[in-house]
């Protein structure tokens, strides 16, 4: 028998099994998709009141809206050099999670601009 109808075959015969396995993964997966979007919401809004308070402290004093440039454009600049060293992070994600479905992208799971290695 041929080894992938095997596997369907298996897959078949054992359908609740599947069925029931498929579900708890779908609850731990959304279970965890939540979690981390209520995290990210949590840092969005209170880095909001952040961003806030810098703007009413530049609006007072004029002078520190000097460093303040600078420091965006440093961030920029960090943000152009990691797009240069992986051109494939700028974007919606969509083609780059399609192509890794169909094998035509390969991740690199080195994380190397973290490291330091431009």
């Amino acid at each position: 028998m041929n080894k992938g109808k095997s596997i369907t075959f298996n897959t078949l015969i054992h359908w609740e099994e599947f069925r029931k396995r498929i579900i708890v993964e779908g609850i731990i997966t959304g279970f965890f998709v939540g979690l981390i979007i209520a995290i990210l919401r949590y840092i969005l809004e209170k880095t909001n009141i952040l961003v806030i308070s810098v703007y009413k402290i530049l609006h007072t004093n004029p002078y520190l809206l000097i460093g303040w440039i600078i420091f965006l454009s440093l961030i920029g600049l960090l943000l152009g050099i990691i797009v240069k060293k992986e051109p494939m992070i700028s974007g919606s994600g969509i083609p780059q999670v399609e192509g890794m479905i169909i094998g035509y992208i390969k991740v690199n799971t080195k994380i190397d601009y973290l490291k330091g290695e431009f």
